[in-house]
């Protein structure tokens, strides 16, 4: 069965808007006791190398298009489509999907806003990252979203690798290392990357009790491109209530490609409808 172009829409704003909240708050240890000041700065030390050799595998692009195939699941129905990934850093993130060579269904997310284009019904719906109507009064940062799609380990702006060591807590699993996060009252982040490699292989955002993921990303293949290596295939899975969303995304003919406006503008045919209004599309 396909799933319907309506739910279609409310699965990629729950999968891409709920990716982000402003970092606000520094963690601290649990355990209630205090580490010796010299094994504190051991760990510190070992856990800023550690995230400096991430930052060395980034991709020195600062834009990039894909072409896209997509699995999008939900509700026990399924659809599959083509399309593209477009980003430009600090800029834009753009995906756009399409059936049988017509596009169907654009996202665009910039510093400021979220988009979802219906190509098919001619809305659009628009809402501030800011200010948005189904995110509460969370303070969503566009930094984060973009860092969850270029496959990055996620630095608050402003801080170097030494300053995201003092605010995580690192543990090993298996041969991965777990990078923990606080975002702030609400959100938490929890990056797992390959210890040998220094490449992220997922990244979950959590409540900031580190329980009930509301969004993962899984970036099972990468490939080498500008300087460093750029997940050829991710997956994100989203969950909102009682329904699960899944987006899986095989990206090909990767180029540095800038060449394209960071925002879609439409005709006066196209409606503007309420954010609120994909909230009545949940089956």
């Amino acid at each position: 069965m396909q799933l319907p172009l309506k739910n279609l829409c409310f699965a990629l704003l729950a999968c891409l808007v709920l990716a982000g909240c402003k970092s606000s708050k520094t963690i601290t240890e649990t355990g209630g006791t205090s580490p010796a000041a010299a094994e504190s700065s051991r760990i510190v030390a070992a856990n800023a190398a550690f995230i400096g050799k991430m930052n060395e595998q980034k991709v020195s692009a600062k834009a990039v298009t894909a072409k896209l195939k997509a699995n999008l699941a939900g509700g026990g129905n399924s659809i599959s489509a083509n399309g593209s990934l477009k980003m430009k850093r600090g800029e834009a993130v753009q995906i756009a999907f399409s059936k049988f060579g017509i596009e169907v269904i654009r996202l665009e997310i910039d510093p400021d806003s979220v988009t979802i284009i219906n190509r098919l019904e001619k809305y659009y719906v628009r809402t501030e990252l800011r200010n948005n109507p189904l995110l509460g009064k969370l303070d969503i940062d566009f930094h984060l979203i973009e860092s969850l799609f270029w496959g990055e380990f996620y630095m608050p702006q402003g801080l170097d690798a030494r300053a995201c060591a003092e605010r995580v807590i690192a543990s090993e699993s298996g041969k991965a290392i777990k990078l923990f996060m606080n975002l702030g009252s609400t959100l938490s982040v929890e990056t797992l990357a390959n210890a040998s490699k220094a490449l992220p292989e997922s990244a979950r955002l959590l409540n900031a009790a580190g329980q009930n993921a509301a969004i993962a990303f899984g970036y099972e293949e990468r490939v080498p491109f500008a300087g460093g290596f750029f997940p050829s295939k991710m997956n994100l899975a989203a969950q909102n209530g009682k329904e699960s969303f899944t987006i899986n995304m095989e990206l090909s003919k990767i180029t540095e490609d800038a060449k394209w406006p960071s925002h879609t503008q439409l005709s006066g045919k196209y409606k503007r409808k309420k954010a609120e209004s994909l909230l009545k599309l949940i089956p």
